[in-house]
């Protein structure tokens, strides 16, 4: 239990989150560097079409859907609370239910909003990977056409050959 306690607090550690990262970012090379020069271009083409078209079409349906959801929500919100107040107003309906209306819309408004998040960083962590790959495939052909052998901070058992040792 308490080695499993460990293990989680390790893995919140920048140290550990580069580890993870640098043996994606390896295999990702590997992979890469164990095709042909042939098929490395049509991978990199590929890759860097996919990463400019999603972002292109990311940057217009965010800044369209963000706008248009935010000002329809806003609408809606409003057309609730101005209600809400004016039958309040007319004693047509109870304090309480005044509450219950102001409430509503609160909800309805942060459920929107938490989905819009959710969906933004979705599409900018798919658009992070893609940026990333690209940045790869272009470090390993560089490195081919330049000859330069890879190194490695970490050995294939993933422990650290410098920096923070572990005991």
């Amino acid at each position: 239990m308490r080695k499993k306690i460990k293990n989680i607090l390790l893995s919140l550690t920048i140290y550990e989150r580069e580890k993870k990262q640098f043996k994606q970012y390896k295999k990702i090379r590997d992979e890469f560097f164990s095709l042909s020069a042939e098929e490395q271009e049509f991978r990199f083409v590929l890759t860097k079409t996919k990463y400019d078209s999603k972002k292109n079409i990311a940057f217009s349906l965010i800044l369209g859907f963000l706008v248009s959801i935010g000002f329809g929500v806003w609408n809606t919100a409003s057309k609730i609370f101005i209600t809400a107040m004016k039958l309040n107003m007319q004693n047509e309906i109870s304090g309480k239910e005044y509450k219950i209306y102001m409430l509503y819309a609160a909800i309805l408004i942060i459920i929107i909003m938490i989905t819009l998040i959710f969906i933004v960083i979705s599409v900018i962590n798919n658009l992070y990977k893609l940026n990333r790959e690209l940045i790869i495939y272009t470090e390993v052909r560089n490195r081919l056409k330049r000859g330069i052998e890879y190194e490695s901070r970490w050995n294939d058992n993933g422990k650290s050959s410098g920096g923070i040792e572990e005991e």
